[in-house]
């Protein structure tokens, strides 16, 4: 999917074929915009030129909470390219995303085109921002197996357990990259470069000496070393309300947390399903359930509407409602969250049966209109499989002449 404007939201990107410039999703314009979307198990198509990024493609716009991850490049020819199997960003901003496990494996252009197994930043004029980002167990056959840069401004960012086979296991980077508060360690190479090739242009409060304590899925222990934080006083930027990506506050008393850590929680997802029968008899009770994925459930507050009436408000995730007239019915779930209201989160129909519903054969009435839910002879079904299923206990089936299967 190309986005040249608006939003992809709450998707799923999975088991893709991507050719030779496309990435499963892109962003290609400074108003598209993803996010708390999941991109896996995607892979690069066998055989291509330039088999460059799988994942993620952004050349503006916004990506932000989501989750790149077990995205493979095995493929390409002598001359091709394996760039950015996680995400090859060419310019726009890249915010609150876990990149996880993701793989550039062949070795093409003579040796020199596996770059960046997350993450590979081309230098272009739309400025590339990467932050509050983990980017984590990666791997490139040759350079960057975290990240490969030539670009682009890092800011809180934990680059942590990748890998490469030759050079820099964790970012390899150019004079034009800057780098503030973030943490590079633990990255594993074949050529003894460390966690970082190259010199970026600037690097202030980044951590990059292995003292940092990992526990817990990549976690670094607040406060095990001194250098994990840095006074507020020289943080350039206001951090007063900022967290980190696992929902908690990045200030602690005089010092904020010197890089992201945990792994990625999406900002705010809510559905809405049945647990009951959607089609039941006049009397039943219908059942239904809101689902929502947040760093504080304590803080969701759920408005049920049937049919359009004023939301009832309520912490309870579960909702029930009976003694509705025979007909189709809607309910809609909207959801606020800490008091902000986020939308409606889903709109489901169900029906409560009429104790008649009828069905005649298509072709005796050609011409002949069904109309939902089949209760009057002048809209009956078409399909004797149709009105039996908008039929339940005490619901009679008149069936009209002809053949039916």
């Amino acid at each position: 999917i190309d986005t040249l404007g608006g939003t992809i939201r709450n998707c799923i990107a999975t088991n893709n074929q991507t050719g030779a410039n496309g990435g499963t999703l892109a962003v290609l314009s400074a108003n598209g915009v993803i996010s708390n979307c999941v991109v896996r198990f995607n892979r690069a198509m066998a055989g291509n030129e330039s088999a460059g990024p799988v994942g993620l493609y952004m050349r503006n716009g916004l990506v932000a909470h989501c989750d790149i991850s077990c995205n493979t490049n095995t493929t390409g020819n002598t001359y091709g390219k394996n760039l950015g199997t996680g995400v090859y960003l060419d310019g726009g901003t890249l915010s609150y995303c876990t990149i996880r496990q993701n793989s550039c494996l062949k070795d093409t252009n003579n040796g020199a085109g596996t770059k960046g197994g997350g993450l590979y930043v081309a230098k272009t004029s739309v400025p590339a921002v990467v932050e509050n980002c983990l980017i984590a167990e990666n791997w490139a056959l040759r350079e960057g197996g975290g990240v490969w840069a030539n670009a682009g401004a890092f800011t809180n960012c934990t680059v942590a357990c990748n890998h490469s086979t030759l050079f820099a296991g964790g970012m390899a980077v150019s004079s034009s990259v800057k780098m503030y508060g973030c943490i590079v360690q633990d990255n594993v190479n074949g050529s003894g470069y460390g966690d970082i090739s190259g010199t970026p242009g600037s690097s202030e409060h980044c951590v990059t000496d292995g003292s940092v304590t990992f526990e817990d899925d990549y976690v670094p222990a607040f406060g095990s070393a001194a250098i994990d934080a840095c006074p507020t006083t020289d943080y350039a930027k206001d951090m007063s309300g900022a967290i980190d990506l696992a929902g908690r506050p990045r200030l602690s008393g005089g010092a904020v947390d010197a890089g992201a850590f945990e792994y990625q929680y999406p900002d705010f997802i809510a559905s809405v399903a049945f647990l009951s029968d959607s089609v039941l008899p006049p009397g039943d009770t219908f059942s239904f359930t809101g689902k929502v994925v947040c760093t504080d459930a304590s803080l969701v507050r759920y408005g049920w509407s049937i049919d359009g009436e004023d939301a009832e408000w309520t912490a309870n995730a579960l909702y029930s409602v009976s003694d509705l007239p025979a007909g189709v019915h809607t309910l809609t779930l909207s959801t606020r969250y800490d008091g902000v209201d986020k939308g409606e989160a889903g709109t489901l129909e169900f029906l409560v049966t009429h104790p008649d519903v009828y069905v005649v054969d298509p072709k005796l009435h050609p011409g002949h209109a069904a109309v939902y839910p089949f209760n009057q002879e002048g809209g009956a079904a078409t399909s004797l499989v149709e009105a039996v299923a908008c039929a339940r206990r005490g619901t009679t089936v008149h069936v009209g002449p002809g053949v039916h299967d």
